[in-house]
This record gives structure tokens, C-alpha cells and sequence, in this order.
């Protein structure tokens, strides 16, 4: 009777040790995950390069691709967008964005992990958002503080306190003589 349970037992672990080498995880790492960037634009095209990080903590070797998606899908430049990354490599892959107006721009660099002999993969997305602001226009004065077009806006406002102010005097004047 023991030998049976032994035999089942044993029966169980050979099969428990048999699937555990066909269970595999992949694991997918990046650093700066969400990027905010502000930009002027001064002339007719802004260009800068960014960055994002790619981690492989598996124990195998991993192939990763990088895509843009977005408003980067026509803006940016990634210098590699495909290679194989060692096991416990890092890897910053840098990437090159033109943007010729001024606006707010939003989109994603994904990053896929592959393992390509269990065709498993993953993907994780760094966010870029960039506001990008026009500062040609305000070269009126030295540091660009108050343009041309603030000029009116701050008259006005003088303006407007001035009359409110004479026309408080005004009733105050006229209280005053009753």
C-alpha cells in the first residue's frame, strides 16, 4: 500500500519536473518611462535628442525593437532600431526628433522584448509629451520678458485702472458737494 503512494508520488514529481523548464517568464525593463520636455522653436525647425534605456534582466539573450507611435511617427529618428541585447545588458538607444511648429506633441516610443525561441514578447511604451513654444516674436526686449504682443495687453489693463479710478474719484467729488 505505501509503495503504491510512493509510486504516485514519484509519478507526480517526474511530471512536476518535467514542465518546469517549459515555463518561462520574460521580464521587460526600461528606464525614464515618461519624458516631459519643454522646447522654444526659434526659426523654421527645432531638433533635439532624447533618449530611453533598455534593461535586460532575463538569463537569456533578448531582440529588441524600437518603434515610434503618435505624433513621433514622423518626427523622430531612432539611431537603432533593432538589435539583440545580452543577457543582464543595458543599453541607452538614443533617438533624434525634428518638429518645425510650435504646439504640444504626444506619443509613445514603445520598445519590444522578444525571446525568439518561445515567440514570447513584451512591449513597454516611454511616453514623450513636448510643448514647444514659438519665441522669435518676443525680441523686443533683452531675454524676451515682455514682447510686442504683451505690450497691449498691459496698456490696456493701465488704461482700464486709470478711468476706473477717475471715475471713483468722480463719484467721490460729487457725494462730497451734497
Amino acid at each position: 500500500m505505501k509503495t503504491r503512494g510512493l509510486k504516485k508520488l514519484g509519478i507526480i514529481l517526474l511530471i512536476l519536473f518535467l514542465m518546469v523548464p517549459l515555463v518561462y517568464s520574460l521580464t521587460a525593463s526600461i528606464d525614464k518611462p515618461r519624458m516631459v520636455l519643454y522646447k522654444n522653436i526659434t526659426g523654421n525647425e527645432l531638433e533635439f535628442q532624447n533618449s530611453v534605456i533598455v534593461n535586460n534582466v532575463n538569463d537569456k539573450d533578448i531582440s529588441i525593437s524600437i518603434n515610434p507611435s503618435g505624433d513621433w511617427k514622423d518626427k523622430m529618428i531612432i539611431d537603432e532600431p533593432e538589435f539583440v541585447l545580452e543577457k543582464g545588458g543595458t543599453k541607452e538607444v538614443f533617438y533624434t526628433v525634428t518638429i518645425t511648429e510650435p504646439g504640444y506633441y504626444l506619443g509613445d516610443v514603445l520598445v519590444k522584448f522578444s525571446e525568439e525561441t518561445s515567440k514570447t514578447h513584451i512591449s513597454l511604451a516611454q511616453e514623450l509629451e513636448v510643448f514647444v513654444k514659438d519665441i522669435s516674436q518676443n525680441s523686443m526686449i533683452t531675454g524676451g520678458v515682455i514682447g510686442v504682443s504683451n505690450f497691449g495687453k498691459f496698456f490696456g489693463i493701465g488704461l482700464v485702472l486709470i478711468l476706473g479710478l477717475a471715475l471713483l474719484i468722480v463719484i467721490k467729488l460729487m457725494r462730497n458737494k451734497k
